[in-house]
């Protein structure tokens, strides 16, 4: 299965969970950043541990615009919508 294919699924199971629209747009939101990260729609399967380290290691993924650090919480947030895809 694509990583967009699972994203989809993953979005019908959230709203079926009854999350409100906040927080199904902010999951998606850090998703979508998450996916053009790794570009060319990844079968999800090939996306490991390691992937996802390195990942919520980067500018995009800890950091705003201006390079500044994002706060603790606002990177444990990018981690808990990608640890909730994988559930």
């Amino acid at each position: 299965m694509k990583l967009s294919e699972a994203v989809s699924r993953f979005t019908v199971q959230m709203e079926a969970d009854g999350k409100s629209p906040h927080t199904r747009s902010s999951y998606l939101r850090d998703l979508r950043y998450f996916a053009e990260w790794l570009g060319n729609d990844p079968a999800i399967e090939t996306i490991t541990p390691d992937t996802l380290n390195t990942y919520v290691t980067t500018a995009g993924a800890c950091c705003v615009e201006g390079g500044e650090a994002k706060a603790r919480g606002s990177v444990n947030h990018v981690k808990s919508s990608i640890k909730s895809l994988f559930k």
